[in-house]
């Protein structure tokens, strides 16, 4: 059994991307946004602006969104969508002391939710 992020559910192209930031609807669930777009395959986008941190960093949170995405029920959903991880200011010995796995979890159950009681 294979624990990767499914090659199949990754976003990728440049066009597609576009259409989700131009397009589609934003939610936040802190410390998470999603940009979503309703289609009929799900495809997945997790990425972290430069002004988050440093790449140590921005990788580990990555690792983690994915982590949490591969264990949830984030890829039955019908939609296209980009998670993207937010900057906050407060830090703790260099790291924001508000990143765990608990937050990012509770933040994507939190967006689950949300996209059940829409009813897409």
């Amino acid at each position: 059994m294979s624990f990767a992020f499914p090659k199949k559910l990754r976003l990728k192209g440049y066009a597609t991307i576009q259409e989700i930031f131009k397009k589609g609807e934003k939610k936040l669930f802190f410390p998470l946004a999603f940009h979503f777009l309703v289609c009929q395959n799900t495809e997945i986008l997790i990425g972290a602006s430069k002004k988050a941190g440093n790449s140590v960093f921005r990788n580990r949170v990555k690792r983690q969104i994915r982590e949490v995405v591969r264990h949830s029920d984030l890829m039955s959903l019908k939609l296209r969508c980009a998670v993207i991880f937010l900057k906050k200011k407060k830090l703790e010995n260099g790291c924001p002391k508000y990143i765990n796995q608990a937050n990012i979890q509770q933040s994507i159950d939190n967006f689950i939710s949300f996209m059940n009681e829409k009813k897409f």
